[in-house]
């Protein structure tokens, strides 16, 4: 795959539905799903604050760390408030 192929960026920025895939698959707790909610609202208010965007391939990829961070901070929450 090319850099940046499959990829449904809007304009170098990592939007949601790049993401929203490996999201389903990382937020898996609860059969309602409250979840994945909570981690589309905090990607889009870190849209908001332009912390999606890139403008080089380098940049993409630490949106896309940016955005394992979310799902780690995320899963320590839950171990937290579940342990």
């Amino acid at each position: 795959m090319k850099p940046g192929e499959g990829m449904v960026t809007d304009g170098g920025r990592l939007v949601w539905a790049d993401v929203e895939e490996a999201a389903q698959l990382a937020f898996k707790v609860w059969a309602s799903r409250p979840e994945l909610r909570w981690a589309k609202e905090a990607w889009e208010l870190l849209g908001k604050a332009g912390m999606t965007q890139f403008s080089t391939e380098l940049r993409r990829y630490e949106v896309a760390i940016r955005f394992l961070v979310l799902c780690d901070y995320l899963s320590r929450l839950l171990l937290r408030c579940m342990g």
